[in-house]
């Protein structure tokens, strides 16, 4: 009495695409002073270049995306975690064309981006500061020494001056400058 074969069967399907390499986000290229921080647990995805200036600070689960543009983090800036940087699609900045996105996103020293906030801003000046969960979209340019209060949403067109606040305040979107309150 002859014992039945156990044949061992690789188990393939062939009709499940192998996943394309294609598929993976590529790393961009950083430019980093000695003295900025990137946490290791920072998403990166990208071909255009992230330049970290002196003391910069980018924490962790934080995401920069340099897939439309490059990104620049001047000195003596922080990036909190869950904030996101870089533009996230392709579009109309200021009534032009993608081209618009060359310069990126550029934050000037001594900003500070709050948890949870998306910058996709064509600017942040000196010393401003991004509260929590606030939105920048493509093309706003924020002045030096300028406050976006949490959760503001601002589109192309709706920049800040110098100075000048913007928060919500018993359920109105509010801006301060010199000399008072207005909407």
């Amino acid at each position: 009495m002859s014992t039945p074969h156990h044949h061992q069967h690789q188990h393939t399907n062939s009709s499940r695409p192998s996943r394309p390499s294609s598929t993976l986000l590529p790393k961009p290229p950083i430019k980093a002073d000695p003295t900025a921080s990137l946490s290791t647990q920072t998403t990166l995805s990208g071909t255009h270049p992230i330049t970290l200036y002196a003391s910069s600070s980018i924490s962790p689960r934080t995401r920069l995306t340099t897939l439309y543009a490059p990104i620049t983090i001047g000195s003596r800036s922080t990036i909190f975690e869950h904030s996101s940087i870089g533009a996230l699609s392709l579009g109309k900045v200021d009534g032009k064309g993608d081209d618009a996105l060359a310069e990126g996103v550029v934050i000037a020293e001594d900003v500070e981006v709050r948890t949870a906030a998306v910058v996709e801003a064509r600017s942040l000046g000196k010393g401003c500061l991004v509260c929590e969960g606030a939105r920048l979209g493509k093309g706003v340019r924020i002045s030096e020494d300028a406050v976006v209060g949490p959760a503001v949403r601002l589109k192309a067109g709706e920049d800040l001056e110098k100075g000048e606040v913007v928060c919500w305040i018993g359920g109105r979107r509010v801006r301060r400058w010199k000399g008072g309150f207005g909407e």
